[in-house]
């Protein structure tokens, strides 16, 4: 399951595992496209390569960013585990818990410079029974509902001046991050504030 629309809150809860899987096919494709994937090493792609990190971030942002730009319905909310899915297309390729690591402080790094709601489901759960839990369960799973639309309602937008990620954006020349991106994702999430 990729999403699910909470319609009485007017929130869309994504998947990031979901989103990975379509994320790291993307890293594969672009790592074959500029040969940094060497098949005789253990394991084939180097993570600490500055080209790979490159690539890894761009993907990660860019399908975040679109996933929140293209929900035009209503508020975005990106659910991350504390693992990816091991099972994953690119964890196959490389040293799993540095990948699982890059990303997760990618995301953290992400969600304090762009205005993009991230949550970290701290139990890891798999999305379904993470939603079940919220939604129909009692207690715990309430509290993380209750948790999540504290978030959304206290969410400050304006506060997202773009300085921390034109930096980063320059040290890792991702340049598909622009000015006009920015601020198409900076509107939208204005639209359901």
């Amino acid at each position: 399951m990729k999403s699910i629309f909470l319609e009485p809150y007017n929130i869309t809860l994504f998947n990031f595992i979901e989103l990975f899987d379509i994320i790291g096919t993307n890293i594969l494709n672009n790592l074959y496209d500029y040969e940094l994937i060497d098949e005789t090493k253990k394991p084939p792609i180097n993570l600490k390569q500055k080209d790979v990190k490159h690539i890894v971030y761009h993907n990660i942002i860019y399908t975040i960013c679109n996933e929140t730009i293209n929900n035009t319905k209503n508020q975005t909310v990106i659910i991350v585990p504390k693992n990816l899915n091991k099972n994953s297309e690119v964890c196959k390729y490389c040293n799993y818990l540095e990948l699982n690591k890059l990303v997760i402080n990618l995301l953290f790094q992400v969600q304090k410079m762009l205005p993009i709601i991230i949550f970290f489901s701290e139990k890891g759960l798999d999305f379904e029974i993470f939603c079940d839990k919220c939604f129909w369960g009692k207690g715990e799973g309430r509290h993380v509902l209750h948790t999540i639309l504290g978030i959304c309602q206290t969410f400050n937008n304006k506060i997202y001046t773009f300085e921390k990620i034109k930096k980063f954006t320059k040290k890792y020349e991702l340049t598909f991050l622009s000015n006009e991106y920015f601020n198409n994702l900076k509107i939208k999430q204005q639209l359901f504030k």
